[in-house]
């Protein structure tokens, strides 16, 4: 990705997303502004069914030795959790959280994201309310390179 935003390849994350896994899927996806906002997208809602939100979790410098680099390794996180509702405690069928982590993870792989290239897998963890609880669902780390606009 050429000189851009931290939001722009957000956003290209999530309409690549949009377009493709959530849309068969049925899943709502979002773009955070911080990560206590996507927690709070991802914890808020309707019960059932799938949430996604992506945001920027960090960035370090990448490329070249010199200060006036623009380049940056950003890590941008996919959270997905299975919103299993009522149903659930009641001991009907849970989702499989990790199932449909696998399928994007699968999915996304060979998925090219408009204007970015080189999106690397970068690993996955647990996703945790505010307070520490888990929630039914993961974070998806990827890497991808791009130059800030100056």
């Amino acid at each position: 990705m050429g000189n851009t935003t931290a939001y722009a390849v957000v956003k290209a994350v999530a309409e690549a997303i949009e377009r493709g896994w959530a849309k068969q899927r049925l899943a709502k996806v979002t773009v955070a502004g911080d990560p206590a906002h996507a927690l709070d997208l991802l914890t808020g809602g309707v019960s059932g069914g799938c949430a996604v939100t992506v945001f920027y979790l960090s960035d370090s410098p990448a490329g070249t030795p010199f200060n006036e680099s623009t380049m940056v390794e950003a890590a941008i996180r996919v959270g997905i959790v299975s919103k299993q509702g009522l149903a659930a405690r009641g001991g009907g069928d849970v989702p499989d959280t990790l199932g449909v982590v696998d399928a994007f993870r699968r999915w996304f792989a060979g998925v090219k994201v408009k204007d970015v290239d080189g999106v690397r897998y970068a690993g996955m963890s647990p996703v945790a309310a505010q307070g520490g609880q888990l929630l039914n669902g993961y974070f998806l780390t990827y890497k991808i390179p791009y130059a800030f606009d100056v």
